[in-house]
């Protein structure tokens, strides 16, 4: 668990028990007549308009850290999947799947940012249950699974137009893979 999430989720602990130890006392006081209605709903109201901005910001501390540590994660996936390419040429995907502990969708966002890191290059043949790794360049070219004619642009992971292969693009320009069909397979 991240730093800011723990903190997060301290603050957030504290602001709730200082809610809960003010409506004890406030009770009690109303209770034991040394508070009017008036004065218990006024000091009840100061009480949630001083900690409402530090739960608020117990709040959007959590959130951080749930995107920082998304972020960690998914960096991390990019990471094993480069070494797995590394190690075995043309992985299968089973293995690639349960070693990054993720689905289709999941190695998809992988894949594109391994790419963008220029981690990877290759791509992910479904129907062979395959991870090719190697290099595709950004120009025209046949697509390595149905022999289709694509033009790829950019750096990242999209798929094939024609027979929906993930392309993973780890070299040219920044800014995500763009692939267009220009002519489908005979």
């Amino acid at each position: 668990m991240s730093r800011e999430r723990q903190l997060g989720l301290a603050i957030l602990a504290g602001a709730c028990l200082l809610v809960l130890g003010a409506l004890g006392w406030l009770q009690a006081a109303l209770a034991d007549g040394e508070v009017s209605a008036r004065g218990y709903a006024l000091a009840l109201l100061l009480v949630l308009a001083s900690v409402l901005p530090v739960m608020a910001g117990g709040i959007w501390l959590v959130a951080q850290g749930s995107i920082d540590l998304a972020a960690y994660r998914l960096a991390a996936q990019a990471r094993r999947l480069h070494r797995l390419a590394q190690a075995d040429a043309a992985p299968r995907l089973p293995e690639v799947l349960i070693a990054l502990d993720t689905d289709r969708a999941g190695l998809r966002a992988v894949a594109a940012l391994a790419a963008a890191e220029g981690l990877l290059g290759g791509y992910v043949d479904w129907r062979a249950g395959r991870l090719h790794a190697g290099r595709l360049e950004p120009g025209q070219q046949d697509c390595p699974v149905c022999g289709g004619r694509i033009e790829i642009a950019g750096r990242g992971a999209e798929a094939c137009p024609y027979c929906q292969t993930l392309l993973i693009v780890g070299t040219g320009p920044t800014g995500g893979a763009g692939i267009r069909g220009i002519a489908p397979p005979d």
